[in-house]
């Protein structure tokens, strides 16, 4: 399966994401929007993963995250990738403002457990975000302007692993595995 591990953001956030899709649409911004049942935080992007590989991964990782303690995160301002790249950019997001810490934590113990099963190390995340669209086109102008800035708190209580299956109209997301964090 191909596979990757996130943490959910509440519908809050998927409205938002929802609204600055809209206000993008209108400036002329062409892309490929997220779905509302696919936005979340990637942890950590696997690709091909076997049930074995599924087995070890949740052997390696449960302990660690069951010793996290949950947390929360301020999802809200608006980026891109490349960064600070207005006229060329090829993914809009949102940021994590506060919490951005805790999830790099997550990701650097996901990254070793991955490592343990035999899949290779990779940078760890440096830049937590939420994907709005992946960019086919922007206007020259301020393509960016009215979009809403909001910032939006979100609790995490667990992590999970995902399969992603590709369709023709989108990826088809389902959850495998659920870590619960630590209870404070």
């Amino acid at each position: 399966m191909r596979a990757f591990i996130a943490v959910d953001v509440n519908d809050e956030v998927k409205a938002l994401v929802e609204r600055v899709e809209d206000t993008l649409k209108v400036n002329g911004v062409r892309a490929k929007w997220v779905s509302k049942n696919n936005i979340h935080i990637t942890l950590r992007f696997i690709g091909d993963m076997d049930d074995r590989d599924v087995k070890k991964l949740n052997e390696y990782l449960s302990p660690s995250i069951s010793t996290m303690p949950t947390f929360e995160f301020v999802v809200g301002e608006l980026g891109t990738f490349p960064s600070n790249q207005t006229l060329h950019p090829r993914i809009i997001w949102l940021g994590v403002k506060e919490g951005k810490e805790q999830l790099i934590e997550i990701a650097r113990e996901v990254n070793k457990a991955l490592s343990k099963v035999g899949y290779s190390l990779e940078r760890t995340l440096d830049i937590p975000h939420v994907t709005v669209g992946r960019v086919k086109y922007v206007p020259k102008s301020e393509w960016w302007r009215g979009v809403e800035k909001r910032e939006i708190k979100v609790r995490v209580t667990h992590v999970k692993l995902f399969s992603s299956t590709l369709t023709r109209s989108g990826p088809i997301y389902a959850c495998k595995i659920v870590w619960p964090l630590k209870s404070v």
